[in-house]
């Protein structure tokens, strides 16, 4: 009884009440779409750090990271990989590097990354991030694979030559010609100012560094998807490699990893704000609904419905106002998220422009699971019932006697 009173009561102004339902219905459709943009951006900045250069964690020797130098590499790299093979981590060895390239007249700084051909895709999608040409192989010992914006800055693309200058392990000049084979998509800024990938022989040959490695890039078993399971990989994996410098993506880059833990606080945050306004609007027009039918309480409650009754009737009128808008905001994403996801929102003035290291994609898409929905829907239904106790109150309040005599 109380629901079919409460719905005949909103008609009564029509015009307020489909005011107040399309003021909601607004807010939960933006915030439904922000949330799934948020989402889809937050995980594909995760997904590049993780899947195009940082991997789940890393090895290091122990001096490596507080003084990086190509004297610091870590030994017996062949039996470091077999044990975390068999405790089903897969890594991938990295040698590192710095030095001059130069290609016609202009020339730049670069990181050089000596990369093994058969284990680097089982920890990194940078093989299949090319932008034109061709990842390495294991017979062109003279390619390389160059980063979008160190490529833009020398001049250079694919088959062209490129001149690398450093100084080798044992002291001397190290300098070879290069063929450009590939150009990476933007990846991240390390990458994308100065990333120049040759096979790990190449650059054995060019450093003169016999053995050993600078870096492990690993992965976690893929089974791990919890806070307490990726702590207990990571605490399995340390234990095999006792003697390494073995730090998680996040120690890595706490930065970001700060940024993203907050994103979803920050998401929260916005939708109050939104929702404190749509709170105001609902307080008044429920205020206005209230003074309107103060003849109508005193009626009611001198038929003996008593203060409850008044006050769940209120705090109903505004419920099913609220249960519209989030049918219809939601009905209303439904084919915007799908674009979203399936399509996503191009961005080209957005590509390769850097976010806390991580270059962004020409294409925004949106992540969309049930939380998409379930928390703007949620909130607005907690601030609703949060603006109508007032009015509510005041309802429930009216005295009879006083209430007829209201004009």
């Amino acid at each position: 009884m109380i629901a079919l009173m409460a719905w005949r009561s909103l008609w009564r102004n029509a015009r307020r009440s489909s005011a107040t339902v399309a003021a909601m219905t607004l807010a939960v459709f933006m915030l439904i779409f922000y949330s799934g943009l948020s989402a889809g951006m937050m995980t594909r900045m995760q997904s590049k750090l993780l899947d195009f250069g940082l991997g789940d964690a890393q090895a290091f020797h122990p001096g490596y990271r507080g003084s990086p130098s190509i004297y610091e590499r870590i030994d017996d790299v062949p039996n470091v990989l077999r044990a975390l093979d068999d405790a089903s981590f897969n890594a991938a060895p990295r040698l590192l590097g710095s030095g001059l390239a130069a290609a016609g007249k202009s020339s730049a700084g670069v990181r050089l990354y000596g990369v093994d051909l058969e284990r680097e895709p089982k920890v990194s999608k940078i093989p299949e991030a090319l932008a034109r040409g061709v990842w390495l192989t294991a017979d062109d010992h003279s390619g390389a694979v160059i980063g979008a914006r160190i490529a833009k800055q020398l001049g250079v693309d694919v088959g062209a030559e490129l001149i690398v200058l450093s100084q080798a392990a044992d002291g001397s000049m190290a300098n070879d010609l290069y063929r450009v084979a590939g150009v990476l998509k933007p990846l991240s800024e390390e990458i994308d100012r100065g990333g120049v990938f040759i096979t790990e022989p190449a650059f054995r040959e060019l450093m003169v560094t016999p053995d050993g490695a600078h870096q492990l890039v690993i992965r976690l078993p893929p089974g791990a998807r919890t806070p307490e399971q990726l702590d207990r990989e990571v605490t399995r994996m340390r234990a095999l490699i006792p003697t390494l410098d073995a730090p998680t993506w996040r120690q890595i880059n706490p930065g970001i990893a700060s940024m993203l833990e907050s994103a979803q606080g920050a998401l929260v945050v916005m939708m109050s704000v939104v929702y404190l306004a749509i709170g105001i609007v609902i307080l008044n027009a429920m205020l206005m609904a209230v003074f309107e039918r103060i003849r109508e309480f005193g009626v009611l409650k001198a038929l003996g419905f008593g203060p409850r009754f008044v006050f769940t009737l209120i705090l109903v009128e505004a419920m099913l106002q609220a249960s519209v808008a989030a049918i219809l905001g939601a009905l209303l994403s439904a084919p915007v998220n799908w674009y979203m996801v399936h399509h996503g929102l191009v961005l080209e003035g957005m590509a390769g422009v850097g976010m806390m290291g991580v270059s962004m994609d020409a294409v925004w898409r949106s992540e969309v699971s049930a939380a998409t929905y379930i928390a703007p829907i949620a909130l607005l239904f907690t601030f609703v019932i949060l603006a109508t106790i007032v009015p509510a109150l005041r309802a429930a309040l009216t005295v009879p006697a006083e209430s007829m005599r209201h004009t």
